[in-house]
């Protein structure tokens, strides 16, 4: 049986491309029999010629359990010293976390486990190892695959929910998480640790039908198994693998679709506004099935960072945007993710911390200059690349009264075809609504004199220039003196 095991695991590494040669392998170890298993068979994989594999053992403490936690962290790294690693033990109490950000036990327990593995691959890339060379390994068997898909029928979910845990996965920072043991069974793992002396520690806790996930191992599966059908951990199984099947098909066509509608060149526009900005164009979507339209909003969720918590409803509000009348419809969806349309695309957008009005204000210094030192600044702008304005101020009696603002209603500006509204000028420039707001002006009352240069504009003229009055244009041959607003 232990043979079989190895076997089985080497079938599943070589099959889906788990592990290469000189890897270096962050193991999730708990003490549980799945995890001693793994590292077990690392262990054994490293000393071959065909992988010499370097492991780093990581433990949790999650103190949900205060005296039996502290009894496997014991446990875990004297089985480490015992095998000749050093096990990095991480800290958590996971029912203070829950509480404060409004989570299970559960997910709190989850979120800091990654976080952790992250943390230690992350040292590892830092002492100059490639990203590429670092997998997190994680211990899940069979039988928590069958469970899961369960799990998710139980909470209704789609083809993606149905396949089940993936066999390797890419986490928020790009190291890739592996699951080894994803094609072994429980039964088949504790018989691999009896045969080898492994002593797993026991979480009693998983022997209490407390949790949903407990109560589907203990309760559900044995009654559907006894009244419904004895192979239901198998049958299970094959569902997952017949929906990888049709999950894979998918997601090759839908990366085919974003590639094609996909706005890069773009994206620079909104440089400064949110933290990450993806752009897609809507009328490449108006003859494509709904299937496909929801897996490119998720693509490109996930293209800008949001890998969880995205619902259907989500997506069919993402939806309801493509299709609406309204050319500057936008949504809120979770943790500072959003999106909205603007003329013809849809802007998936990112934004944890919005810049202040009072930061962006003391980016401008204001200058007033004769007519012999403007001439002397003009060349010194150009040399040194300065962004500025410069007006006239015959039209302005108290220069007090000037001020760097956002847009406020019946705001006014002069142009060569008369005086126009700001809000029609910026329809006119296609600056999205959600937008506008961050754009800035110089103002003397309604009177707009500067529509300051932002990377918010599409216009290439206006990112560097901007939009000026005519009202207040210098006269060079007639000004004495001069005001220069310009970016510090």
């Amino acid at each position: 049986m232990t043979k079989e095991v190895k076997k089985t695991v080497l079938r599943t590494v070589e099959t889906h491309n788990l592990i290469d040669k000189d890897m270096h392998i962050v193991l999730g170890l708990s003490g549980g029999a799945d995890s001693l298993c793994l590292f077990h068979l690392l262990d054994d994989l490293s000393k071959g010629e065909n992988f010499n594999l370097k492991i780093y053992p990581v433990h949790i403490n999650h103190q949900l359990r205060p005296v039996d936690a502290d009894k496997d962290q014991a446990f875990v790294e004297m089985t480490c010293r015992e095998m000749g690693y050093r096990c990095e033990s991480f800290i958590f109490d996971c029912n203070k976390i829950a509480k404060d950000e409004g989570l299970t036990s559960e997910e709190a327990g989850r979120k800091v486990r990654y976080e952790a593995f992250r943390a230690v691959a992350n040292t590892i890339e830092k002492s100059g190892i490639s990203k590429e060379r670092i997998v997190i390994a994680v211990a899940q068997n069979a039988n928590d695959q069958a469970e899961t898909i369960l799990f998710r029928i139980l909470r209704g979910t789609g083809i993606d929910g149905l396949s089940g845990i993936h066999f390797w996965r890419y986490d928020e920072a790009g190291y890739r998480v592996i699951r080894p043991l994803l094609e072994v069974s429980r039964e088949d793992i504790e018989a691999y640790c009896e045969k080898h002396g492994l002593k797993p520690c026991v979480d009693k806790t998983n022997a209490e039908p407390f949790y949903t996930r407990n109560k589907i191992r203990l309760n559900l599966l044995p009654n559907l198994a006894e009244n419904f059908n004895p192979n239901i951990y198998e049958t299970l199984i094959r569902l997952g693998e017949s929906a990888a099947l049709d999950r894979s098909f998918l997601e090759e066509e839908t990366e085919k679709l974003f590639n094609k509608i996909k706005i890069e060149e773009d994206s620079r526009v909104y440089d400064g506004v949110f933290n990450k900005v993806l752009e897609i164009h809507i009328k490449p979507l108006e003859k494509v099935h709904q299937a496909l339209i929801f897996r490119v909003y998720n693509r490109a969720l996930r293209e800008i960072g949001l890998y969880e918590n995205v619902t259907l409803s989500h997506i069919k509000e993402i939806e309801k945007l493509r299709l609406s009348e309204k050319p500057s419809a936008e949504i809120s969806l979770v943790s500072g993710y959003g999106a909205f349309r603007s003329y013809g695309k849809l802007v998936f957008f990112r934004r944890e911390k919005a810049v202040s009005l009072e930061e962006r204000k003391a980016q401008w210094k204001m200058r007033r200059l004769g007519r012999a030192d403007f001439e002397a600044y003009k060349k010194e702008a150009v040399e040194k690349e300065i962004v500025y304005g410069a007006f006239s101020l015959r039209e302005i009696e108290d220069v007090n009264r000037l001020e760097i603002r956002s847009r406020e209603k019946g705001d006014l500006i002069s142009l060569k075809g008369g005086r126009k509204k700001l809000q029609d000028l910026f329809v006119d420039m296609k600056v999205p609504k959600k937008l506008r707001e961050d754009c800035l002006v110089l103002a003397l009352g309604n009177r707009v004199l500067w529509v300051l240069p932002s990377e918010i504009f599409t216009n290439s003229q206006n990112r560097l220039k901007g939009r000026f009055s005519i009202d207040f244009k210098v006269d060079e041959e007639k000004e004495n003196d001069i005001l220069v607003l310009e970016r510090v």
